[in-house]
């Protein structure tokens, strides 16, 4: 190759020139595509971690339920094992016998029969939502799942209307109406903190309540739902999270004297929210009052409170409370650490009710101010059922009544004549307490006006894991029982 010369040059004449520097526009056509191929990889990324993550969720499940069921299994285990051998050790101070095994033909003798076990669906949006299930009880194989929430349902209460709403409430610090004729939410009212209970209101059917975790009350209004109307602080209580709420219209103004009570406070006296925490027991009474500007709303009076263990016992968390409202009595299950469970049932009264003691061995504890301008209602406890060993799940409890006396012949009577049950013959009840007791796997059924240290019959559950809820109903004039677990509703009837 030779050196260019002079003779190898040729001019070249042009006009208008203009310099194009690219420099920059490379640059970013070249970070573009970098950008896209590192967008591309996150998103295959993104893709497999979903995956995973819907893989660990059916993981976590499966394990939960083997768990919960290993659980039950072993201590199902430990009490077939023999038994305990005298140690030098020290006995514990509290002892309480377990529940005596109950044959078929004793449990055939109570009345109590299971009809069916049904096997709750388990299907991907029940896996990925929190909701509710309805079962046709006709067709059980006809299920329909609702979802509701997006963290755990802690409670739910359906209408005593027509209008066939259920409320819930959720950690995800919501309350919801979700109606069963639609299936879907048709409101929301925002918590300020993630919700344990709710109730709604008898007398008013557009106020409903809810407790939450940071010991509030807070009342809305269906008409009003972004809104707050009302709020009630336990500020007197030591243990968090309102877990238990039941408005209660309590049947007491026939035995509150007129003479020496305002209309203002017998209305109070028989309306009231019936709520528990880990360490109180409260009833809060409710006047309604109608405004022309504001509607109609519920105010909240002076609380009358009980503390869930006296200060003779060891210190016990109260974990559930239940309320019978036509017998006005109520039960709350207390933990007591290392003690075993302790189930007390009590009754609210009028005022003019003295504590005492009928020798018997039943508790007698008033604890309404005897002032003219002291609470008209009281709460009492009258009976103390233990049971071995301590629960590990939080089970509810529920109270209820059935026309047909236990073997102890224990009746009491409701509604002979009075006002509030305008009968005209007094109904022959027995009022009983059901309970999950996860030594025997089954469902203790205790009658509450025995002194009887056994339940009075005992359904059994064949390793069906922990129960959630207890419930009773009564479907085309039959009494039913029903026991939640995770998997499966237990449906018992009682035909004497």
């Amino acid at each position: 190759m030779h050196p260019i010369s002079k003779r190898d040059m040729i001019p070249v004449f042009t006009k208008n020139v203009v310099t194009i520097d690219t420099m920059e526009r490379d640059a970013a056509i070249i970070e573009a595509t970098r950008c896209k191929k590192q967008l591309d990889i996150l998103q295959k990324r993104n893709a497999e971690l979903e995956k995973e993550i819907a893989q660990v969720y059916l993981l976590r499940d499966i394990y939960k339920r083997e768990s919960e069921g290993a659980l039950a299994n072993l201590a199902k285990s430990k009490h077939e094992i023999e038994t305990p051998v005298a140690s030098d050790l020290a006995a514990p101070e509290f002892s309480a016998s377990q529940p005596r095994p109950f044959s078929q033909e004793s449990l055939r003798r109570s009345g109590f029969h299971l009809k069916s076990t049904i096997n709750l669906s388990a299907s991907d949006s029940r896996l990925a939502a929190f909701g509710v299930l309805m079962v046709n009880l006709r067709d059980t194989n006809h299920q329909q799942f609702i979802p509701v929430h997006k963290n755990t349902i802690r409670d739910c209460q359906s209408s005593q209307n027509s209008d066939c709403l259920l409320l819930t409430t959720a950690l995800d610090r919501t309350l919801k109406l979700t109606s069963f004729k639609t299936g879907h939410t048709v409101q929301t009212f925002n918590l300020d903190a993630p919700g344990w209970s709710c109730c709604f209101d008898s007398r008013m059917p557009t106020t409903v309540f809810a407790g939450t975790v940071s010991n509030h009350i807070l009342q809305f209004d269906t008409r009003r739902p972004g809104e707050t109307l009302a709020r009630f602080n336990f500020e007197f209580s030591m243990g968090k999270a309102v877990h238990s709420l039941r408005f209660a219209t309590l049947p007491l103004l026939a035995e509150l004297p007129r003479a020496s009570t305002s209309q203002r406070d017998r209305q109070s006296a028989t309306s009231a929210i019936v709520g528990a925490t880990f360490d109180e027991i409260v009833v809060i009474p409710v006047t309604h009052t109608e405004d022309a500007d504001q509607g109609a709303w519920a105010v909240f009076g002076e609380p009358i409170k009980m503390r869930a263990s006296t200060p003779a016992e060891q210190r016990a968390a109260c974990t559930a409370l239940a309320f019978e409202q036509s017998t006005c009595a109520w039960a709350a299950a207390m933990r007591r650490g290392t003690q075993g469970m302790l189930h007390r049932v009590g009754r609210l009264e009028p005022r003019d009710s003295q504590a005492s003691s009928d020798g018997g061995g039943s508790l007698q504890v008033s604890l309404s101010q005897h002032r003219d301008d002291g609470p008209l209602i009281s709460i009492k406890a009258q009976r103390d059922m233990a049971a071995a060993p301590p629960q590990v799940n939080m089970t509810r409890i529920h109270l209820f009544t059935l026309p047909s006396s236990p073997p102890q012949g224990s009746t009491l009577n409701i509604g002979a004549g009075s006002s509030a049950h305008p009968q005209q013959h007094p109904e022959q009840l027995s009022l009983l307490l059901a309970t999950w007791d996860q030594s025997s796997s089954g469902i203790c059924i205790w009658d509450t006006m025995s002194q009887s240290s056994q339940p009075w019959i005992v359904l059994p559950l064949h390793e069906a894991g922990p129960v959630m809820d207890i419930k009773t109903a009564r479907i085309n004039g039959t009494h039913t029982l029903f026991a939640l677990t995770e998997q499966r509703l237990f449906v018992f009837e009682y035909a004497p």
